[in-house]
């Protein structure tokens, strides 16, 4: 099933076109709750990639990318066709995303955004700079017993407690988690410009019913973003991923 169909069920996004090319699949749209956000989403064929894609979708292969793997390569390939397509449905001349010296991206003057990646699919979320939302996306294909592994490096044991209430299990409630404040983290980097790790964060609401979360900022970043912060986010969860998307 397509990702960005199941992301749609959950009121995320309205298709407007989608592109087919070998390969991959081009997926453009609206977030139907945001509609001053503009978003894309690749799907590809592993099996099928070959450097020539990024000549054939003008894409820019950096340096420290030429040496990477094929899977490595056809990630950051989709993560920039992603931010490419979304920035031309909102309307930017420049096309192209350059990478900081945290790999994270840069974005033309007059828009910000959001890239995450997961196996074969990648997506990106952008925004005017006019507009008073800081997105942040992320996308997470499950994998089992990855989470409860590292389960104290993401939430605290009250955390814990709380997500088995609300999501019954555990794996899939600590992937939830790990998505939201990853997507925090994204919304807020580029701005306060200094890392922050899970337990800087706190979940504080989850309504499994309507897709949506709160959290709770656990100490201070900057003078606009205090500890006690609320950010609200909304989710999919399905049998097999989880995207979570902060404005």
């Amino acid at each position: 099933m397509s990702l960005f169909l199941s992301i749609k069920s959950f009121g995320f996004f309205s298709e407007i076109f989608n592109v087919v090319a070998k390969g991959i699949k081009i997926s453009v749209g609206v977030p139907s709750l945001f509609p001053k956000l503009f978003c894309c989403q690749v799907d590809w064929a592993q099996q099928l990639y070959c450097d020539q894609w990024y000549e054939q979708h003008n894409i820019i292969m950096p340096s420290n990318i030429q040496s990477a793997s094929d899977i490595r390569k056809a990630e950051f390939l989709a993560g920039r066709l992603c931010s490419k397509y979304a920035l031309k449905l909102a309307g930017s001349e420049i096309l192209h995303v350059g990478s900081g010296e945290a790999r994270e991206p840069i974005w033309p003057k007059g828009f910000r955004g959001s890239i995450s990646h997961s196996r074969h699919t990648a997506c990106t979320i952008i925004t005017r700079s006019n507009e008073p939302l800081r997105p942040g996306i992320d996308l997470e294909y499950f994998s089992p017993n990855i989470m409860t592994d590292i389960a104290t490096d993401i939430v605290s044991q009250q955390e814990a407690s709380y997500l088995q209430e609300c999501i019954k299990d555990q794996d899939k409630g600590l992937y939830l988690a790990f998505s939201a404040k990853e997507s925090l983290f994204k919304s807020l980097y580029a701005e306060v410009q200094q890392y922050f790790d899970c337990h800087a964060v706190s979940i504080n609401h989850i309504d499994p019913i309507n897709g949506t979360f709160s959290l709770r900022l656990n100490y201070t970043l900057s003078h606009r973003h205090i500890a006690g912060k609320i950010y609200q986010g909304r989710f999919g969860l399905s049998d097999f991923h989880v995207i979570t998307l902060i404005v």
